[in-house]
């Protein structure tokens, strides 16, 4: 039994209305960038006439920079950001694997204490017992 696709929606939209929404998104990036403390670059025709981009893949350029945001920079800073959360991340597991170390050396010299505390426990019964019967003995 195959599953149905579900339909289509189209959504018409009229340009002012998708303008606005477009608006909306870009303010809801922008709040989040700032809240991720990501730097806004804004966009350079320098940067692009040094780059030799014709006319038409600048006009392309425009149309993705979004307040005064150029995509190309927020890409290189979000991977530059996931490096860094890669490199802690590792720094973390290797700082764990030390601890998890430390710990089961701990616990291996716990059961060792733990056994010669037994050993001191029976030789003390049998010193005790060893005293009663000579005081038995005596008496």
């Amino acid at each position: 039994m195959q599953e149905e696709e579900p339909p289509k929606l189209k959504l018409y939209l009229w340009r002012k209305d998708l303008l606005t929404l477009i608006k909306h998104g870009v303010q809801a990036l922008h709040r989040a960038l700032e809240v991720l403390k990501i730097d806004i670059i804004p966009y350079d025709r320098e940067r692009a006439s040094q780059l030799d981009i014709s006319a038409s893949v600048e006009v392309a350029l425009q149309a993705i920079t979004i307040n005064n945001l150029y995509i190309g920079d927020l890409a290189t800073k979000l991977e530059a950001s996931s490096e860094m959360i890669a490199a802690k991340d590792r720094q973390l597991k290797e700082k764990d694997k030390v601890i998890e170390n430390d710990v089961a050396k701990y616990e291996t010299k716990d059961r060792q204490l733990k056994e010669k505390d037994k050993v001191i426990e029976n030789d003390v019964a049998k010193y005790e017992r060893d005293t009663s019967t000579l005081r038995s003995a005596l008496d």
